[in-house]
């Protein structure tokens, strides 16, 4: 990865989360805003890294993007049960976008990010907030998404165990594949699948 870009600054802010205390990392970039609002989910299989392991991403993001991003420490598994996770991701955006203004940050220039893991939290946060009374976002950024959840060629109800265990663990159960852990299995933002490119 490149080294971290400047940026203007960073702060950290621990909001009232669904769970408790829901630490965010925030990064501003150089320029006079308001500026878009990105707010960003780490990857690690949802149970491992953090702000940390994500920082010079999120410095890198906010720099080349020209956007203020916003970081989520969501509570991890197996220690915090499915749906801890995506709640915190919802809940993370809805404060981020409603405290925009504070942050230099247009609340109608609001998109999702994630790598990996994290990117399935921003598909699942997208499809939640329209479903679910916004704000409405301009777009997702989704690196090496996990959108779905399922093992290719194996009988339906064939999970091998390792996987069937890690459900366990993490909580969740064969209601919650077919949207909460697989989004590319709901009906896209706009109606369909597609992908669709946005500049915000």
């Amino acid at each position: 990865m490149a080294p971290p870009a400047e940026i203007a600054a960073v702060s950290e802010e621990t909001i009232d989360g669904p769970g408790g205390g829901l630490r965010l990392r925030i990064y501003t970039p150089h320029g006079t805003g308001p500026f878009p609002l990105l707010v960003f989910f780490h990857g690690s299989g949802f149970v491992l890294c953090s702000l940390d392991t994500h920082d010079g991403m999120c410095r890198n993001l906010c720099a080349g993007a020209a956007c203020v991003v916003v970081s989520v420490d969501y509570r991890l598994a197996p220690e915090h049960k499915f749906p801890a996770g995506p709640d915190d991701c919802q809940h993370a955006t809805r404060w981020a976008a409603a405290h925009a203004a504070e942050l230099g940050a247009d609340p109608t220039r609001t998109a999702v990010a994630g790598d990996n893991a994290g990117a399935n939290m921003a598909a699942v946060t997208a499809l939640r907030l329209r479903d679910e009374g916004g704000p409405a976002l301009c777009g997702q950024l989704l690196l090496y998404p996990v959108t779905d959840y399922h093992t290719p060629g194996t009988l339906a109800g064939a999970i091998p165990q390792a996987q069937r265990s890690f459900s366990a663990e993490a909580g969740v159960t064969a209601v919650d594949t077919s949207r909460a852990t697989a989004p590319c299995r709901g009906v896209g933002l706009y109606g369909d699948s597609s992908a669709v490119h946005v500049d915000f």
